[in-house]
Parts: structure tokens; C-alpha cells; sequence
């Protein structure tokens, strides 16, 4: 039919909210530290509600504890096309939103992955190969798209343009850049050596994350 339904569910303990066309909430892990988000939808919702195991709270807008989510459902329309923009924070439901008009604003679906496309392809452009198969080209550049995936960036921008961030080590905000999901054990041998080669500009700011 020409409806849809979108479900969040946090993947710990967490709360989740219903606010309109957007649904936004956080999930905390043990130690305090966690992951706001939001996701705002372009159509008009037209029912609602909560669950928590298997029990379904409809019209409720709020839930909060281990394993709860909420629904919307919609209308998708004749083109049965549905926009769903999402950003997370781990600072608060505010930096969230300051995310998401940062990197995404009004742009369309189709601008994004145009503008993601670009960035992907002059990352990648940085290794050139000479007298490579298609299959050996093919390897070496999913090698080398796996290896960029991390580090990840930990850190955001405030309204001032500033990067900060919240510190899994301390749960608290902090000026300057933060870089996780990498681990120490043989990276040194390889990865960060090459980062150190390929990508100095950034090799730089992941050390200065560290510090």
C-alpha cells in the first residue's frame, strides 16, 4: 500500500520520544557514557506509539528503560518515496540537531551521495596504480577503503565551529579532537605507519587527539 512505518529501538538502556515528524532519544552504556540521536522525517505522521518487549503502548510518545522504542507510521504518498534524515551526538539531543543542519541541512538525498562519492574518490585517489588486472585494482582499493574506515572521529563541532567532544574516559565535554575504534595491538606495524605516509594532514590531527 502507499504507507510505511519506521521503528528506533535504542540498543541498551536509553529513552526514546516521539516528537512530531521527528523521533529522538539516547541509549547510555554502564559507565554514563552514550549516543544521542535524532531523526527527523519528511512526512506528516500519522500514528504513533511506544513499546517495550512486547508490549505496545499506542499514542504513547515517550518511553525510557532497557529495550523500549517507538513507531511512526505515514503516508508515503504516489511515489512511495519516503526522506529520513538522522545524526547522532554523544553530547547531548542539541548537538545532534546541530549535526545533522551541519552535514546535512536541506540538501537531497541525491547531493549527499554525490558529495559522499567525492570525498570517497579523493581518499581513495591518493594511492594511483600502474600495470594492475581489474581484479588486483579492485583489491588493493577495498583494501584500502576498509583501512580509512577507522580511526573514527569521536569529536564535534559546537556552535562556534569548534571541535569537542565527550570523553569515554572521563564522561565529561572536553575542547580539541578525540579519535576511537582502533585498536593499539600490531596497528603500529602497519596501519599507522601508513597513515603517517598516505594521509599526514590527518596522521597529525589522530596523534593530537591522543595527546
Amino acid at each position: 500500500g502507499d504507507s510505511g512505518r519506521l521503528i528506533v529501538t535504542p540498543p541498551i538502556d536509553g529513552k526514546i520520544e516521539v516528537r512530531g515528524r521527528q523521533l529522538r532519544g539516547f541509549s547510555v552504556g554502564p559507565n554514563g557514557f552514550g549516543t544521542f540521536f535524532v531523526v527527523n522525517l519528511d512526512p506528516d505522521v500519522q500514528s504513533f506509539g511506544t513499546f517495550e518487549g512486547d508490549k505496545t503502548s499506542n499514542n504513547q510518545a515517550a518511553s525510557e528503560g532497557k529495550g523500549v522504542g517507538a513507531y511512526v507510521s505515514f503516508a508515503t504518498g504516489a511515489s512511495r518515496t519516503v526522506i529520513v534524515k538522522a545524526a547522532i551526538s554523544a553530547i547531548s539531543h542539541e548537538q545532534a540537531e546541530r549535526n545533522l543542519q551541519r552535514e546535512i541541512g536541506d540538501k537531497s538525498f541525491d547531493t549527499v551521495r554525490t558529495e559522499m562519492e567525492a570525498v570517497w574518490n579523493k581518499l581513495l585517489g591518493r594511492i594511483a596504480i600502474e600495470g594492475a588486472t581489474p581484479e588486483q585494482r579492485k583489491t588493493v582499493y577495498t583494501c584500502l577503503y576498509r583501512a580509512l574506515k577507522f580511526p573514527r572521529r569521536l569529536y564535534e563541532y559546537n556552535e562556534s565551529g569548534k571541535p569537542f567532544h565527550r570523553s569515554p574516559y572521563d564522561n565529561q565535554v572536553h575542547d580539541g579532537v578525540l579519535y576511537t575504534d582502533n585498536g593499539f595491538w600490531d596497528t603500529f606495524r602497519c596501519a599507522y605507519a601508513f597513515y603517517s605516509i598516505a594521509y599526514p594532514e590527518q596522521w597529525q590531527e589522530i596523534i593530537q587527539g591522543w595527546v
